[in-house]
């Protein structure tokens, strides 16, 4: 009886998890920027944009780019370093990570902080080192170290096809 109870709960919890990735993004997740950077940029028009990057094309023909240094300081203010992660020359995940002049101590500010920018209304998940917002697109992520990231789904689960 004690297993069926265990057995139920984690089906009722996977269930749980499956309907809020399936749920569709808002606009505004979907289009959200990352200092001026959205999903689904060619590596030229990211170049471009961040006045030039370096990629490397990874074993499981992916590309990664890191940027660590920036000739915009305005526009970069705060920003430690950058990855960008291709999949066919179209942009899927981006990464931030900022420096100690963010605070990002109180990890549920920050999240909201990134909720304002892109004027999104979906709830973060409450957890102590990490916080996601999850949909059928997109997930975003932010941690209590300082880190921002948002990825394009649909690709990650296409790359994920490609390695098998």
């Amino acid at each position: 009886m004690k297993s069926l109870q265990i057995m139920l709960l984690v089906l009722f919890c996977a269930a749980a998890c499956l309907a809020q990735k399936s749920k569709p993004c808002s606009a505004n997740l979907l289009n959200a920027r990352v200092l001026g950077i959205s999903l689904g940029m060619t590596k030229a028009a990211v170049s471009k944009s961040m006045g030039g990057i370096v990629w490397k094309t990874q074993a499981d023909g992916t590309d990664l780019a890191i940027q660590t240094d920036f000739q915009d300081k305005t526009r970069f203010a705060g920003v430690r370093l950058i990855n960008f992660h291709f999949f066919r020359n179209a942009l899927y995940r981006i990464g931030v990570q900022y420096d100690e002049s963010v605070d990002a101590g109180n990890l549920m500010a920050f999240a909201d902080a990134v909720s304002k920018g892109w004027r999104m209304k979906e709830k973060w998940s409450d957890a102590r080192l990490s916080s996601t917002i999850e949909c059928r697109e997109r997930t975003a992520l932010v941690t209590s170290n300082r880190n921002l990231s948002l990825t394009d789904n649909i690709a990650a689960e296409r790359i994920e096809k490609a390695r098998k």
